[in-house]
């Protein structure tokens, strides 16, 4: 086979290493053993997904594969609504015949009935926990443009801390 260059990112160098590349499912693991990859421990490199794209700039056709839990990030939103994006969901009991005994009960136990359920076994993406509105839930509601309305009312509910993030607005129409 020819040769491939690909990266494998992750959130600490130690987990890309003791999970993809050392772990049980990772590629030493899987791989013949006459072709077998090695591990360069010098050659660190700091890799986000904007830094990965520039690796698509050699070959005939290159491709971005990324596996990942799909929590609700700008990037991860970003990156679903691109055109082109070919996206693959499986639930995590798909895997269980590559999974520990009693995992998927004790995953079960965990979460039932939250959305770290919906996330963590189905592959969904989920809003967080205390989001007054699901994204699915607007698009949904969505319609066309609203009738003029005589009075508009936008309210503002701004953080009360120096640390705060969070911030309500409400806006609201009447037509008498």
């Amino acid at each position: 086979a020819k040769d491939r260059t690909f990266a494998l990112v992750g959130p600490a160098l130690h987990d890309v290493r003791e999970v993809m590349v050392e772990g049980p499912s990772g590629l030493k693991a899987q791989a013949p053993g006459d072709n077998r990859p090695r591990w360069e421990a010098g050659r660190r490199r700091l890799a986000t997904l904007s830094n990965l794209r520039f690796g698509l700039r050699l070959g005939a056709d290159p491709k971005l594969a990324i596996t990942t839990t799909p929590r609700p990030i700008p990037a991860l939103r970003r990156l679903l609504a691109e055109p082109g994006v070919v996206k693959a969901r499986l639930a995590t009991k798909d895997n269980a015949a590559h999974l520990a005994p009693g995992f998927l009960g004790h995953l079960q136990a965990l979460y039932a009935g939250t959305r770290l359920e919906a996330q963590e076994m189905e592959g969904l993406v989920v809003e967080a926990d205390g989001a007054l509105f699901r994204v699915e839930d607007l698009a949904r509601a969505r319609g066309g443009r609203p009738a003029k309305f005589e009075r508009v009312v936008v309210a503002v509910d701004p953080p009360a801390s120096a640390h705060g993030d969070a911030c309500g607005i409400v806006v609201a129409g009447r037509k008498d």
